[in-house]
């Protein structure tokens, strides 16, 4: 896979840790990746029709980083390494553009359900997720934790030499 990185291929966090845990957790279910989901209307003057500019037919466009077709429910859920509450207002947001969402197969049932994954999570954000009915799955392969381990001592540092003073 190519990318503008260069040749190395690239495989975003969220999308491989999902696709990992989709593989331990749902073997013989069907489940897709980046699933396109439906437009919405943006509100405010001015409004143009999605599809009409092309910088707010991208914002009125959403994709679920994945879908897992159950035969009593359908599962939305985004990936995070670590889950704010950000994440669990997209998924309230998808749960609303579900039933407009273009391609959706025979299978998929009108029964919704939110979930996320992320290797870490903020403690405010699991308790707003369980006030939602959202599933929070805490999921840490060791090749993310090298990697957060590495930005953790990254940010760790000061912006400033300490020898540097601020005035």
């Amino acid at each position: 896979m190519s990318s503008s990185t260069g040749n190395r291929g690239y495989v975003n966090r969220e999308i491989r840790l999902l696709s990992e845990f989709f593989g331990y957790r749902y073997r013989t279910a069907h489940w897709q990746l980046r699933v396109r989901l439906g437009s919405q209307t943006l509100a405010g003057p001015g409004v143009i029709e999605p599809g009409k500019n092309v910088p707010q037919a991208i914002v009125t466009q959403m994709w679920a980083d994945g879908v897992v077709y159950l035969p009593t429910e359908t599962q939305i859920w985004e990936a995070k390494v670590v889950l704010t509450g950000s994440a669990i207002g997209q998924l309230l947001e998808y749960r609303q553009a579900w039933p407009a969402s273009p391609g959706l197969p025979p299978s998929a049932s009108t029964n919704v359900t939110l979930h996320t994954v992320a290797a870490r999570a903020r403690q405010a954000a699991v308790d707003v997720a369980k006030q939602w009915g959202i599933e929070v799955a805490l999921y840490a392969p060791a090749w993310l934790l090298a990697d957060a381990a590495a930005w953790d001592t990254y940010l760790s540092k000061p912006i400033l030499p300490a020898s540097a003073g601020v005035s």
